[in-house]
């Protein structure tokens, strides 16, 4: 399943700043499943005088988001079902959303029928 194949091969982005016009420009590098390149930049909005420790963390932060919305995203040309890839990102979030009700988690989801729901995502209780 897709799932096994995104605890087999994470993808992790590294990153490093430049100076643009005196600010911190934040530059993410990742290579996909697939072997591509991958690059964003990104301004900080910080000035470089005073704020290196500042921008590094920001840096830090934002390549550890990078790299959780990067393993939510399917293969390119996978053909992965909406539903499929909705319980895949609720696997991924199940630490943020305990304490949603079962209800809300089927009606995302689509599910027709709330013992699915409840049946499958029971520990998100």
């Amino acid at each position: 399943m897709y799932a096994e194949h995104l605890q087999s091969k994470p993808i992790k982005v590294s990153g490093h700043l430049e100076e643009s016009r005196g600010i911190y420009q934040m530059i993410l590098n990742w290579r996909t499943r697939e072997g591509k390149r991958g690059r964003k930049s990104i301004s900080t909005g910080l000035p470089v005088k005073g704020n290196k420790k500042r921008a590094e963390a920001m840096l830090n932060t934002t390549c550890k988001e990078k790299e959780q919305e990067l393993a939510v995203l399917p293969e390119q040309g996978a053909d992965l079902l909406f539903a499929d890839f909705m319980e895949q990102w609720l696997d991924v979030i199940r630490k943020d959303v305990n304490g949603v009700p079962l209800k809300h988690i089927q009606e995302w989801l689509g599910h027709s029928d709330f013992a699915i729901t409840a049946n499958t995502y029971e520990c998100v209780k």
